[in-house]
């Protein structure tokens, strides 16, 4: 299979992983790598011929091991793209190469979706049970709650006996449980308290690093796309497409991060190319409580989100 696409007259389905390499691969937005692990060329999709395209994407790649996060007003379509990278959903036109990726890709969505009459342990190994052929011992299944910070007296209980950020982090664990060289986040903290936010995102962070993962991160957050990314992608206009690609160049992402000057400074990067790609104009700098986090009054996204530019169009993306 060397592409994803379909045409406007046929309905979206699932597919299989697709490790065909492509030609020419672009990297980051506007350049040619052959590191790229994703590729999208000329996509555009809409749910069906009687509503308008939700994305128009000309170019995005990421490469191997990158953390690329995918920032966004309401509505634009950051969901709707992460999925047509899994493959639930095929393009309207366009391609999408994934390439020497082995394995279908792990994904975390932004609730857990755990089952909730088995216990955290028999969540996590619902994957190896559902087809995958494989066993996963009970040595690395230990490593694995580990890796996530979920204790080990904890695993016999049932969803409904845990917290939500104990919820997540099962919901992390079963998508990382077979190995996937591909992880794809929906949003996974956005229901968790800061303090909680935080340290998983510190967690999920240093996973992707030690597993040298390929990571497509999709956020409402400012300052979580900042500590957790090696590049920001900002999705704007009426349909959505790149307005930005902004590198993160920083440092071990550790907590103190959130302090420093360079990081402050992208987190005001990122803002402004937010405002722009949604037609709005700021009112200056904004502190890192402002952005991002939880402000007083409107969210950042919510104030976008009242802003749609003149002449655009509702959204028709279901997802976010």
């Amino acid at each position: 299979m060397g592409e994803h696409s379909r045409t406007s007259q046929e309905q979206p389905k699932a597919l299989h992983a697709d490790q065909t390499p492509l030609e020419g691969a672009g990297g980051p937005t506007g350049e040619r790598s052959d590191h790229s692990a994703i590729a999208v060329e000329q996509l555009t999709f809409a749910y069906n011929d009687r509503l308008p395209h939700v994305l128009s994407v000309e170019q995005l790649g990421v490469s191997s091991g990158e953390l690329v996060s995918v920032l966004g007003a309401s509505g634009c379509g950051k969901s709707t793209l992460l999925r047509l990278v899994a493959g639930l959903l095929l393009p309207t036109t366009g391609r999408i190469h994934r390439r020497g990726l082995a394995g279908n890709p792990g994904m975390v969505f932004q609730s857990p979706t755990l089952i909730p009459w088995r216990s955290a342990r028999d969540n996590v190994l619902l994957p190896s049970e559902l087809g995958q052929g494989r066993t996963i011992d009970e040595r690395r299944l230990a490593e694995l709650f580990d890796m996530v910070g979920f204790a080990q007296q904890d695993t016999q209980k049932r969803p409904g006996e845990l917290s939500g950020g104990m919820q997540m982090r099962v919901s992390i664990a079963r998508a990382l449980v077979l190995e996937p060289q591909l992880l794809l986040l929906d949003e996974p903290f956005a229901a968790l308290d800061d303090l909680l936010r935080m340290q998983l995102e510190e967690d999920v962070r240093q996973i992707h690093s030690q597993r040298g993962l390929t990571t497509l991160l999709v956020t409402h957050n400012i300052n979580e796309a900042v500590f957790m990314s090696d590049r920001v992608v900002v999705l704007g206009g009426t349909p959505s497409g790149v307005a930005a690609d902004i590198p993160i160049d920083l440092s071990e992402r550790d907590q103190s991060l959130r302090s420093a000057p360079a990081f402050h400074a992208l987190v005001e990067k990122v803002t402004q190319s937010l405002y722009r790609a949604n037609g709005m104009e700021s009112d200056g700098p904004a502190d890192s409580r402002s952005v991002g986090e939880k402000p007083p009054g409107k969210t950042s996204e919510e104030m976008l989100s009242d802003k749609t530019p003149s002449g655009g169009t509702p959204s028709n993306d279901r997802t976010g």
